[in-house]
């Protein structure tokens, strides 16, 4: 499974919706409101100390107090 982490999209959050999948990737949008400050905190783990690709994603936002991982 991939991540797309997505900026600057206020219209996606009319819904309440801040994530979508999309066949094997999940896209994150936690764009902005009149009325709160929303922010994702990205928390990568790595299975070596070396350039690679991370072997885990989590994503946290806020305010909805949610995450989603592999």
């Amino acid at each position: 499974m991939s991540r797309a982490l997505c900026g600057h999209d206020h219209d996606s959050l009319l819904d309440g919706t801040w994530h979508a999948l999309l066949g094997k990737t999940t896209f994150v949008n936690v764009g902005q409101s009149e009325t709160a400050f929303h922010y994702a905190i990205l928390d990568f783990e790595f299975a070596a100390p070396v350039p690679s690709q991370p072997s885990k994603i989590m994503v946290r936002v806020f305010p909805w107090q949610q995450e989603i991982a592999p």
